[in-house]
């Protein structure tokens, strides 16, 4: 089976600080990763560059079986909005915009608007991450637990291949964690790949490989 990411040999640096040093990874398609590490490992460094929201560094990278190095502005612009679900540890939502707006803001990106059909078998899913509620709540009105989950619902709004979650669990309470590892194994067993970083203990048997940086 063709790896559905494959970094060789890949090191980053700011200015003389190196964040990764000859860092290899691979990831199957259906294969759930979980990255772990002391803080300034470089755990969100390297989730971020695996979603093409970075690339100044060295070594080789294969996504979706094509060269990073030779794909243009555009292709990247179009697999990150179409085959790449991003989980931010800072949630990156809009203030100021309602739950509903920021959940739906990659379909400006589309030709195509489709309102939360994730797929035909989670299309409950503000009402599975308890947000149902909030969706004409301005997103500064919410706490950090709601934003976190808002952010998990617009990460999976179009079912992406790749799922990239950095610290999805950290503003979230014992019951809210409970529903998204099950959403997230349930997406592992539909084939799609999930890299989760995060530093707890309590989540690395969710994983099928534990990485630690």
């Amino acid at each position: 089976m063709t790896d559905l990411i494959a970094l060789s040999d890949i090191s980053k640096q700011y200015g003389s600080i190196r964040i990764l040093d000859h860092c290899s990874l691979r990831a199957s398609p259906g294969e759930f990763v979980i990255i772990t590490g002391s803080s300034g490992s470089g755990k969100s460094t390297l989730l971020y560059l695996i979603g093409l929201l970075d690339d100044r560094f060295t070594g080789n990278y294969r996504l979706f079986d094509k060269d990073v190095r030779q794909m243009s502005d555009p292709e990247k612009s179009i697999l990150r909005n179409t085959r790449i679900g991003f989980i931010f540890q800072n949630y990156h939502l809009v203030p100021h915009m309602s739950v509903r707006d920021n959940i739906l803001l990659p379909s400006l990106y589309r030709k195509k608007s489709i309102f939360l059909s994730v797929s035909d078998r989670m299309e409950n899913l503000p009402e599975l991450l308890g947000i149902e509620n909030l969706l004409d709540r301005d997103i500064c009105e919410l706490s950090g637990g709601q934003k976190q989950r808002i952010a998990v619902a617009r990460a999976l709004l179009y079912h992406p291949d790749l799922i990239l979650a950095d610290e999805p669990t950290g503003n979230l309470d014992p019951d809210n964690t409970a529903i998204l590892m099950e959403l997230f194994l349930e997406l592992k067993q539909q084939g799609k790949t999930i890299l989760m970083v995060t530093h707890d203990p309590s989540l690395r048997p969710f994983g099928d490989r534990i990485v630690d940086l």
